[in-house]
């Protein structure tokens, strides 16, 4: 879990990107995760990088702080992070609405009889900044995300999956799947694909609070 923290520091404004990693049962045996304090730091460095590498196209109303907490899911409930690490960044200048992001979309393998809406996945890269807008024309019906832009966050996602950090991998975790009698172990799907379309995305929970409203009382 990737908390991104805004300036204004108020949890109910914190922006979470959630990701899903699956590691070899043969070095992750239940009850026995001796390899765990070895191989979390690679994975924690990867997940910095790609943050790192995607900083000049995030908003400057992100404060630039950001938090990496990894959690075991195979520890009981309630759960709590087995790391937790800051790490910082330096956004973009010059800001987009904070409700407008960009989806980086996650496939797991495709097979057929597989329910391959469990073997999806996705998080909302944002709030962004304007260096995300490909550059607009007269005559262009739409805003779009630039096209070096949307192939730059895939490259830094593709670092981000396969890594050298051992024996974590980028997958999709369906909850669903996991709760059915049969067919758990189609619970957890590494990631095959990895895309971002040039369509903005909104995501309305990240816009700012009104601050002023123009308003007109009509008499008569």
């Amino acid at each position: 879990m990737i908390t991104l923290h805004r300036d204004g520091g108020l949890p109910e404004d914190q922006v979470v990107n959630t990701m899903h990693w699956e590691a070899d049962n043969a070095v992750f045996s239940e009850g026995d995760r001796a390899e765990w304090d070895i191989l979390a730091p690679g994975l924690v460095d990867r997940i910095k990088q790609f943050y790192t590498s995607i900083q000049a196209y995030l908003s400057p109303v992100l404060s630039g702080q950001l938090t990496i907490d990894l959690i075991d899911m195979q520890d009981p409930l309630p759960q709590f992070p087995r790391v937790s690490e800051p790490h910082s960044i330096t956004p973009a200048n010059g800001a987009l609405p904070s409700e407008v992001a960009i989806a980086l979309s996650f496939v797991g393998i495709q097979e057929s009889g597989a329910l391959m809406r469990r073997r999806r996945g996705r998080i909302f890269v944002g709030p962004l900044a304007t260096t995300t807008v490909a550059s607009l024309v007269s005559t262009a019906p739409d805003v779009r995300v630039d096209a070096d832009v949307g192939g730059f966050i895939v490259a830094a996602a593709v670092e981000m999956a396969h890594g050298d950090s051992g024996s974590f991998r980028l997958a999709i975790y369906s909850p669903t799947q996991d709760g059915l009698a049969v067919g758990t172990d189609d619970a957890w799907n590494d990631v095959k694909t990895i895309y971002v379309d040039n369509a903005f995305d909104t995501i309305r929970k990240r816009g700012a609070v009104a601050t002023q409203r123009t308003q007109v009382v009509l008499t008569g």
